[in-house]
C-alpha cells in the first residue's frame, strides 16, 4: 500500500502461546458470498513502523517517523461473532535522535518534511506528514475491511524475501507455528490475489 513514499516494517505480537484460528470468522458482504478472516487471540498487538528518506533514492538518510499499534480486545458476545471485535489504535512519534518513541495524544499531528529532492525546485521539496488520532484510526479499519486490513489469506498468501531467502508468507507463518492448526490446503490452492502484467501491443 502506497504511504506517501514510506517504508513500512510490519510485526505481529501475540500473547505468551496463544496461536490464531485461520479463517475461522465469517463476515458478512453482501447478499451472494461471504469473507474469511483470521480469528486472533485476546490480546494480539498488531504493528507497523513508517520511515521516510529524508533525501531521495538514499537509503541512508532514512528516518523512523511513526509507530502504529492495533491491540485486539474481545468484546463481550458469542465467539464466533465478527462484531465482538474491539481494535484500538494508538501512534507513537520517534524523536529526532531515533532513539525512542512518545505516545501521541488522541487528537493527531501534521508535521512538515524537508525532503532533498534534486528534481524539486532548489533541489527541495516540503511534504506534510499526518500522524492519525485515534479516532482516525477507526476510519480505515472497519468490520467491511476485516479490521486488521492486511492480515488475511487474500493478502498474505504470496512470497516474500526474508534476509535474502524469497518464501511463501502463510508457509512461514505455519512453520513457525502462528496457526492453531496446519493450513486447510496448500498456499497455491488458498485465495490468492491474481497479478496480471499488460504489455503495450508492438
Amino acid at each position: 500500500m502506497w504511504s506517501d513514499g514510506a517504508e513500512k516494517d510490519r510485526f505481529i505480537a501475540l500473547p505468551g502461546d496463544a496461536k490464531i484460528e485461520f479463517d475461522s470468522v465469517i463476515y458478512p458482504h453482501g447478499l451472494n458470498y461471504s469473507d474469511l478472516g483470521w480469528r486472533f487471540p485476546d490480546g494480539t498487538v498488531l504493528v507497523k513502523t513508517f520511515s521516510i528518506d529524508l533525501e531521495k533514492g538514499n537509503a541512508a538518510s532514512r528516518k523512523r517517523l511513526e509507530t502504529r499499534l492495533l491491540k485486539y480486545r474481545k468484546m463481550p458476545g458469542k465467539d464466533d461473532e465478527y462484531g465482538a471485535q474491539f481494535w484500538q489504535g494508538y501512534t507513537y512519534v520517534w524523536n529526532a535522535e531515533q532513539t525512542d518513541a512518545d505516545l501521541l495524544d488522541s487528537g493527531g499531528l501534521d508535521r512538515t518534511l524537508s525532503i532533498k529532492d534534486s528534481s524539486a525546485p532548489g533541489g527541495k521539496r516540503e511534504q506534510v506528514w499526518r500522524f492519525p488520532s485515534r479516532a482516525e484510526c477507526t476510519l480505515c479499519h472497519t468490520m467491511a475491511s476485516k479490521y486488521v486490513l492486511g492480515i488475511s489469506t487474500l493478502q498474505m498468501n504470496k512470497n516474500h524475501e526474508y534476509d535474502g531467502q524469497t518464501a511463501n508468507q502463510l508457509a512461514v507463518l505455519e512453520r513457525l507455528g502462528v496457526f492453531q492448526e496446519k493450513l486447510p490446503n496448500t498456499p497455491e490452492e488458498l485465495p490468492r490475489w491474481r497479478i496480471i502484467t499488460i504489455r503495450k501491443p508492438i
